[in-house]
């Protein structure tokens, strides 16, 4: 069985436009996507100037619209991966939303609610929302039910 990987995302170049955009061509597979920020030069750090803008909230643009791209995230905490998936999103030229969050913390569960605007939290153990078959090429993959691991966890061991 051969499995083709693709190339491997790279970023190619930032370039200071004449406009005084700031534009990241990131090139993946056979594509490249165009972003850019507004720019206050200042100095050659063109990666440093793409980044001062990210923190003064000067977001990118993409050149093209593309999908929105939608997940749901367990063990989210207040939202550090999802910071950076929807700022990779924006680089890309999708939308990102996220439908739903689980944590334990409720205090960290509700900053990332407010952060990302998320429908569906919560608080509850994600073990215990997680009940179904992993399917894959080679057939389903063996699942604890919820009464296979309350059985472990009552004898001491972990599943």
């Amino acid at each position: 069985m051969t499995i083709d990987l693709p190339t491997p995302t790279r970023l190619d170049r930032f370039v200071c436009n004449e406009d005084g955009r700031l534009t990241q061509v990131i090139s993946f597979d056979e594509v490249s996507y165009r972003s850019s920020v507004s720019h206050a030069p200042d100095g050659d750090d063109l990666t440093g100037g793409w980044w001062h803008a990210y923190l003064e909230g000067r977001g990118p643009e993409a050149a093209m619209a593309g999908k929105t791209l939608r997940t749901a995230e367990l063990f989210s905490g207040p939202g550090g991966l999802a910071l950076g998936f929807s700022q990779a999103s924006a680089e890309l030229g999708h939308r990102w939303r996220s439908m739903a969050a689980v944590d334990t913390d409720p205090e960290a569960l509700a900053v990332y609610r407010r952060r990302n605007g998320t429908r569906y939290t919560s608080t509850d153990s994600a073990a215990m929302l997680v009940d179904y078959r992993v399917t894959g090429h080679r057939g389903p993959l063996p699942v604890r039910t919820r009464d296979r691991r309350r059985g472990l966890a009552a004898r001491g061991r972990r599943g």
